[in-house]
């Protein structure tokens, strides 16, 4: 992972710029943000070498980069889960295996870190906050949403953008959110902290 501190021009306001050189993606967070070790990203079960493998040997996606930063120390993510009311911003790469580029869709791009289908059959309320947007840099091509997700124990509010490449083989995720009444609370942060997201193919 690569984290360089640096101040925004003209501004007091420090920011954290957080990516991968081999991976190809760069955003920023503000700069009093933490940053998840691989210890932590193991405690939120966000890695694990032998769902990878499994993943693989199956053709199907796995990430190949995750990064994960929060408002509060990770540890106090931790307790409070994503669902909690500090905004986080979770940063994600896959190789997209056979069976997922074969059925790669619009949908499939907004479910891959939360399936908000999967959600709204097990009970959850969800509602999409804004329609969604195709996005397009260069040869890349995606979608941005906005979702909140609402069960009798927790919720969730959630902006992402994903890309995928011309070949299909590769996929760019950045999610940021909170609880629901956190999320619009902190909503002006969270979409700048995601218009930051820049993707490199190659």
């Amino acid at each position: 992972m690569l984290a360089l501190a640096g101040a925004l021009s003209g501004c007091s306001t420090s920011v954290t710029y957080l990516g991968s050189s081999a991976q190809g993606l760069y955003f920023d967070v503000p700069g009093d943000w933490h940053v998840a070790s691989p210890a932590d990203l193991s405690r939120f079960q966000l890695y694990g070498p032998q769902q990878v493998a499994l993943a693989q040997a199956s053709g199907q996606s796995y990430p190949v980069y995750t990064s994960l930063s929060s408002a509060v120390p990770i540890a106090r993510l931790a307790r409070v889960r994503l669902t909690g009311p500090y905004p986080w911003a979770l940063a994600q790469v896959y190789t997209l295996g056979p069976q997922d580029q074969a059925t790669l869709s619009l949908q499939t791009l907004q479910d891959r870190m939360f399936n908000v289908d999967s959600l709204a059959q097990s009970g959850a309320s969800v509602s999409q906050l804004s329609p969604t947007a195709i996005v397009v840099k260069g040869g890349l091509r995606g979608t941005l949403v906005r979702f909140s997700v609402v069960s009798s124990t927790a919720s969730l509010a959630f902006e992402q953008v994903s890309l995928t490449n011309p070949a299909t083989d590769k996929l760019w995720v950045l999610a940021s959110g909170c609880s629901l009444s956190c999320f619009h609370a902190n909503y002006s942060e969270i979409n700048r902290l995601v218009t930051t997201f820049t993707v490199s193919d190659g």
